[in-house]
């Protein structure tokens, strides 16, 4: 009923993260990503950004381009619903968000309570998907959701989830930052060539990004190659991967709040083979 949040599932939050016998040298996992998206600052920037900023232009015409309004969609990592919120109030009426921060999804349904929407809400973790194959006619992952998981075996585990839930044909939109020729970029490679790199970070390309001086943030950024690679390890066809600033302009509000980010949009060519989907028990099980 509208305003209710319903099916508020407890889904598994440990698994994805790093292995145990990385834990000791480590704690970039998922246990750090609970942490950073459980503070309260970081929960209020998100909460505010659900009416003050809502989908951005581009976002409506990436998702409208390739979504359908009638369409199961499950938008991963909602964080305080965002997307969420937007999808539903643009007519989008079968929208499931997931997070795994339980304190963004406890944020989420006193935000769609106080606006009177009624959806289905769970604490899970992307690489655990709680859901059936062929749940979903397409999935979102917004914001550079997708890079804020620590490890490309992560990343990887996390399409190929998603590829598994969501139906042949449908299709998987996310963002992502770039890793460019930036100078940045270029002292970056020096540091890992030479070793001296934050020790907690796993690939060229981490950052960790002091968000204040209580909190600090996961991100990756990748190459167009380093994505074109993984796409193609996941099963999915890369449909189109463009410029936000290339779609429309998102104002000034968007900027700040987003920056620079490239949109990918991906189609399930097939249903997923049964073999590949149990190449999925998550990388904690790898040895």
């Amino acid at each position: 009923m509208p305003g209710e949040c319903q099916g508020m599932a407890q889904g598994k939050q440990d698994s994805p993260a790093t292995p145990r016998n990385e834990r000791d040298r480590s704690s970039i996992d998922s246990r750090f990503v609970i942490r950073s998206f459980s503070e309260r600052r970081a929960i209020l920037h998100h909460s505010e950004a659900v009416e003050k900023i809502g989908l951005w232009p581009s976002e409506r015409i990436v998702f409208s381009r390739y979504l359908e309004p009638t369409d199961s969609i499950l938008d991963i990592g909602c964080g305080a619903g965002r997307t969420t919120v937007g999808l539903l109030q643009a007519g989008f009426a079968r929208v499931t968000a997931l997070d795994i921060s339980p304190a963004m999804i406890c944020e989420a349904a006193v935000i769609a309570r106080r606006l009177g929407i009624g959806c289905e809400l769970a604490v899970a973790d992307a690489c655990l998907v709680p859901f059936p194959v062929d749940s979903f006619d397409g999935a979102i992952f917004s914001f550079n959701g997708l890079m804020q998981i620590p490890q490309d075996r992560n990343r990887l585990r996390v399409l190929e989830e998603v590829r598994r839930i969501v139906r042949a044909g449908g299709f998987f939109i996310f963002t992502t930052g770039e890793r460019t020729k930036h100078e940045f970029w270029r002292r970056q490679r020096e540091v890992w060539s030479r070793g001296i790199q934050d020790p907690r970070l796993f690939e060229y390309g981490d950052v960790i990004l002091k968000e204040d001086i209580h909190r600090e943030g996961f991100l990756h950024f990748p190459s167009i190659g380093e994505m074109n690679e993984l796409i193609g390890r996941s099963g999915w066809n890369l449909i189109e991967n463009t410029d936000r600033r290339a779609i429309c302009p998102d104002g000034e509000a968007v900027d700040r709040f987003a920056g620079h980010c490239l949109f990918w949009v991906l189609s399930n060519p097939s249903i997923l083979s049964r073999g590949q989907g149990d190449s999925a028990q998550c990388s904690q099980r790898q040895t």
